[in-house]
């Protein structure tokens, strides 16, 4: 592991959270070092500030007032943005899929001790290619594939129900199937999932993270 010290930049829109990051950081004493070289409390100034080439690695918020933490994500990959970015969420209906997909290496809970915060930042910096879940998503990751896998949802099915806020007409267009194959398969997601409805079955979805919460 590398001695040099680990320089981050902390993006939350709440003033506590910012400032109980930053002083256990500043606390800490493992090693390798970690250094807060900055933060901010909206999507854009992080924008700005991954301009800093002395930053090694991102800590953002997915829940930001100006632009989701996955939007800030998405922007930086597409602007060619390579260093790592650990995502952290307060809430528990966040989505595991949503957030690698963004293009982020870790997803982190409030909820997890400063000690699970450290210890991610600091595997990310070895190993920037990999992802990193803290315990709390990794569980939910387990738990929603296992009842994924019990359900018997064939991947078809399991595509629809990720589209599930959007209208069958909508969902056949996006997937490039019939109208009449997308009832089939909300019916057959139905009787798998012993549900009755599309808002059960949207509830259903939120609560595995197939789907983010709005």
């Amino acid at each position: 592991m590398t001695s040099q010290p680990i320089r981050i930049f902390i993006t939350d829109d709440h003033e506590m959270a910012r400032f109980a990051l930053t002083t256990w950081i500043e606390a800490d004493t493992g090693s390798p070092t970690v250094v807060v070289m900055g933060t901010a409390s909206r999507g854009g100034e992080t924008l700005k500030a991954a301009n800093n080439t002395e930053l090694d690695i991102l800590l953002i918020d997915i829940d930001l007032p100006d632009m989701t933490g996955l939007e800030v994500t998405k922007q930086l990959r597409a602007r060619g943005f390579t260093r790592p970015i650990l995502c952290m969420s307060g809430s528990h209906l966040a989505s595991v899929r949503d957030v690698v997909n963004a293009g982020a290496n870790g997803f982190v809970s409030k909820e997890e001790s400063h000690g699970v915060f450290l210890e991610g930042i600091r595997w990310i910096a070895e190993n920037p290619d990999a992802v990193w879940l803290s315990p709390h998503w990794h569980r939910q990751t387990m738990k929603s594939d296992r009842i994924l896998a019990q359900s018997h949802l064939t991947l078809a099915e399991q595509t629809v129900l990720r589209h599930i806020r959007l209208s069958n007409k909508e969902i056949a267009e996006k997937l490039h199937l019939s109208e009449s194959t997308i009832k089939n398969h909300l019916t057959s997601i139905y009787q798998k999932l012993g549900i009755s409805s599309r808002r059960e079955a949207a509830e259903a979805a939120l609560s595995l993270g197939i789907i983010p919460s709005r």
